[in-house]
């Protein structure tokens, strides 16, 4: 109940930035996305995934995300995006020596590696009925690529398919950068949250009203 009640006090702020700046002086060109290259850097956490039998469920890793988007219209963007994630403190477990059955639980402090690269498609909500700069932003984005998994300690990794769709809510100060929040779900690590930064180029003169 309270992160339904968060999520719909979230979305109707955001709504009212939209409808606020109904009022502000237009661009020439009123599409803020179409042709320009969005580059964003975020922190992400998410489950480490448990590629090897001695990790347990339940670690979380954190790590650093980078995209590299092209506003294809008016409120499409795609391009590529890069994670790469480390954890120096992970639970794991271990088989006794004379009783392979029984397991010790123990935690190692060795890092782990985890992330993903791959193509990513972003659909800017609002940006279909509102063209025109807003401070809100509300998208959903898809990504499909390959994932990674590697332990130096134990010498093994694992390659992977790693498909995920996410949901967002964003906060534009200016037309050159902005925060974001995004939610995602996906087929290796089950969910991700991801705070961040994104900056649009090709600079702010080509944004003032």
């Amino acid at each position: 109940t309270m992160r339904k009640s968060t999520f719909f006090l979230a979305f109707m702020l955001l709504m009212s930035f939209g409808f606020a700046q109904e009022n502000l002086p237009r661009d020439p060109k009123p599409s803020y996305i179409k042709g320009q290259m969005t580059v964003s850097a975020a922190f992400t956490k998410m489950p480490l995934k448990s590629f090897h039998p001695n990790i347990l469920e339940g670690n979380m890793i954190k790590g650093v995300d980078i995209k590299v988007l092209y506003g294809i219209n008016g409120w499409l963007e795609m391009g590529t995006t890069c994670n790469v994630s480390l954890s120096k403190r992970t639970n794991v477990q271990f088989p006794d020596q004379e009783n392979p059955l029984v397991f010790h639980k123990t935690i190692i402090y060795a890092p782990i590696y985890q992330g993903y690269i791959g193509e990513t498609a972003k659909a800017h909500l609002l940006s279909i009925f509102w063209p025109c700069f807003t401070m809100a932003d509300i998208f959903v984005s898809a990504l499909a690529g390959g994932y990674y998994g590697y332990i130096p300690m134990w010498s093994e990794g694992k390659l992977g398919l790693y498909i995920q769709g996410s949901i967002g809510l964003g906060f534009n100060p200016s037309r050159n950068w902005g925060l974001y929040f995004e939610y995602g779900i996906n087929n290796q690590t089950k969910t991700q949250m991801t705070f961040g930064l994104n900056v649009r180029f090709p600079g702010p003169k080509k944004w003032q009203n």
